[in-house]
């Protein structure tokens, strides 16, 4: 017979408020030291925005903004931390994002 262990889940959620002009991207860093190794390696990982009171897009999002463009908002995780891009398709600066919740769920 097989035993596996019981899985578990956390979830957090940050505002972020200072974001960064990096080129064409604006960039924040969320800190999470739940994230590990062990975790990107073998575990599941999952970040969302808030687009509405309680409403969560998970990322990447794409929102069309017009007929030229589109923004995307995406995640990219490491060790420790989650960092969020947002950019345009046609690599103008987007809009500045301003204070935005983000939810990152962990899984293992």
């Amino acid at each position: 017979s097989c035993y596996y262990d019981e899985p578990s889940a956390k979830s957090t959620t940050a505002t972020v408020t200072n974001w960064t002009l990096n080129g064409t991207e604006y960039i924040a860093i969320i800190p999470w030291g739940d994230i590990t190794s062990d975790i990107i390696e073998n575990g599941l990982i999952m970040a969302y925005v808030e687009t509405g009171t309680n409403v969560w897009t998970q990322l990447p999002s794409i929102n069309y903004n017009s007929v030229d463009y589109f923004t995307t908002i995406e995640a990219s995780i490491t060790v420790g931390q989650v960092l969020i891009s947002v950019s345009n398709s046609d690599l103008s600066v987007p809009v500045s994002p301003g204070a935005t919740i983000f939810k990152i769920s962990i899984a293992s």
